[in-house]
């Protein structure tokens, strides 16, 4: 009888401390996304950019972005490596589909290969632009940020010295 009441008791109170998380936590998020954030979403037609309820295309970006530096010099990397990731898309697609036809009739790889070579050197120019664009959402969001709302979580687990908090600002 004493070891459940222990038991009890200590579950009870590991309980209390978890919902006590939880809720800190909720409000927190709560606070951050109360400004005007950029927000992105993945969904069915790609990737879309809102702010304050507002969609954002490409040029509602650039002018959102126009206004900080370290903002910009993301964007305009970002802007870089997409129009270069487009370009070879485009001469990998065209030189592939001209180096099936040159192989066909003239047995000559050389198109092809060139083609393939730059289609498959879209991929990593294409992943590392939108890593800028990232970089420039993220910042944007942390300039905008009020200092009081410095991001601070408190978590409850396991340490070295057994059950504890960990705040983290």
């Amino acid at each position: 009888m004493y070891l459940i009441k222990k038991i009890m008791k200590k579950l009870v109170i590991f309980s209390f401390l978890f919902l006590v998380n939880i809720t800190i936590v909720a409000q927190l998020n709560q606070v951050l996304t109360r400004n005007d954030t950029i927000r992105i979403l993945n969904n069915n037609q790609g990737v879309t950019y809102y702010r304050a309820g507002e969609k954002l295309d490409y040029k509602r970006l650039s002018e959102i972005f126009s206004k900080n530096k370290p903002e910009n010099t993301e964007f305009m990397a970002y802007d870089v490596g997409n129009k270069t990731g487009t370009v070879l898309a485009v001469i990998g697609v065209g030189f592939t589909a001209y180096g099936c036809i040159a192989l066909l009739k003239e047995n000559n790889v050389a198109p092809l290969a060139i083609g393939l070579g730059s289609f498959v050197a879209f991929i990593p120019v294409t992943i590392v632009s939108k890593v800028h664009l990232l970089n420039a959402i993220k910042i944007y969001n942390n300039s905008i940020m009020r200092p009081d709302q410095k991001r601070i979580s408190l978590n409850f687990g396991v340490s070295s010295n057994g059950l504890g908090f960990q705040l983290k600002f």
